[in-house]
């Protein structure tokens, strides 16, 4: 992932070549170990500088050959002396170092190909070959390619994490149609990815850079998925729960099955890193394996409090059916002549009103009063709302 722990770690304890990429139980990784151990471990540089001015040559060697890492230096000067003129040597001879109009200058160094020493004398050397031959040399070899690509794509690095993860919160935000939530989801397993790679900054051990590469984009691509289920269970609980229970609904039901696929990935991951002899695939073996529980820890701890804290933003309240409300008068069969007082039905008979029990009911038979009242009553309740009585504009109350 990007950030200061991620890229700090990758700047000072990362192998971006491959020289430590194969360990001491391969065959490649003893024999290398054996000529080490006997010859000494050494790198070569190459330095070209234009031909013809063999004074600035051999002060250009006399200083490389000041640096304490430099141990040979194969070059004109050197071998065949600054004061024999190139005419005096073979030209099968002298095509070996001068040719193209450059002078080759070969350097043996005591150092690895990779590592702060390594890295440290690139730049002492640049700096001596550029003091005699300013912006005009070339300086070629393992370790300064490997300088080379350190210096150049932990810049890069930045601009490619902020694609992905500018690529998956676009996706998110698509998909959830606001913002606040694929914040949250993004920094919960951008958080998980900072861990994972933390891990082997504090515990001093040296990461390969391309295991760093891919395990930044693989763990948020993979690993996504379980903030994006989580959030989308809360969201239907919340439709019917409070926060508080939903958030514990919502553990509830997706704890099985996202613990389910992390523990896979990570057991497969860890298989990898035990059984692969190829340092750089054991390494981001271990990485998917710790990456998948960490997220998967992430998601079931961090990420409801983070859905309980923003659940005023992130949940839209549901608006309220509209109840159309109507007069009275033109819900029930009956209408009130004022001029007479009295209440008439649709054929214009008149209705005698009468108290009963404290109540005025229309007079109608014993038997017939029970059921008009129901009748009365499931009309008021579908159409208004349980409970809501309202009064007829006259004197008598209504029940």
């Amino acid at each position: 992932g990007s950030g200061l722990v991620g890229s700090e770690m990758c700047i000072r304890d990362s192998y971006y070549g491959a020289a430590h990429m194969f360990g001491e139980n391969t065959r490649l990784g003893a024999d290398t170990a054996a000529i080490e151990e006997t010859f000494g471990r050494s790198d070569t540089y190459v330095v070209l500088v234009p031909e013809g001015d063999t004074a600035t040559q051999q002060k250009l060697s006399d200083a490389l050959h000041a640096i304490p890492e430099v141990t040979g230096i194969l070059s004109y000067v050197d071998n065949a002396g600054a004061s024999i003129p190139p005419e005096f040597v073979p030209g099968d001879t002298l095509g070996l170092l001068v040719s193209g109009g450059y002078t080759r200058m070969v350097l043996t160094v005591d150092t690895d190909t990779e590592g702060d020493g390594a890295f440290a004398l690139v730049e002492r050397v640049r700096a001596t070959v550029q003091q005699y031959y300013p912006d005009n040399y070339y300086l070629a070899g393992q370790g300064v390619s490997t300088y080379d690509l350190m210096d150049t794509i932990t810049a890069d690095m930045v601009k490619v994490n902020l694609l992905a993860i500018g690529a998956v919160f676009l996706i998110l935000l698509l998909m959830k149609r606001q913002l606040l939530l694929p914040i949250i989801l993004v920094l919960s397993i951008e958080t998980a990815i900072w861990i994972n790679l933390a891990i082997p900054y504090f515990r001093g051990q040296y990461v390969f850079y391309i295991a760093y590469l891919i395990i930044s984009s693989v763990q948020l691509g993979a690993t996504v998925d379980y903030a994006i289920l989580f959030s989308d269970r809360y969201q239907e609980f919340r439709e019917t729960l409070g926060r508080k229970e939903a958030v514990a609904a919502t553990v509830s039901a997706v704890t099985t099955s996202v613990s389910t696929t992390g523990s896979a990935m990570a057991v497969v991951g860890f298989l990898m890193g035990a059984i692969s002899t190829n340092q750089l695939l054991g390494q981001l073996g271990n990485f998917l394996g710790v990456g998948s529980l960490v997220s998967l820890a992430i998601v079931l701890s961090a990420l409801p409090g983070f859905l309980y804290l923003a659940d005023p933003l992130i949940i839209k309240k549901k608006k309220q059916p509209k109840i159309d409300r109507f007069d009275i008068r033109d819900a029930i069969p009956f209408t009130y002549d004022e001029e007479k007082n009295m209440f008439k039905d649709l054929d214009g008979n008149y209705i005698m009103m009468v108290r009963t029990a404290g109540t005025n009911i229309f007079g109608f038979k014993d038997n017939d009063q029970y059921a008009f009242i129901r009748a009365f009553s499931r009309i008021f309740n579908n159409s208004i709302g349980a409970g809501q009585i309202y009064s007829y504009m006259v004197g008598a109350d209504v029940d």
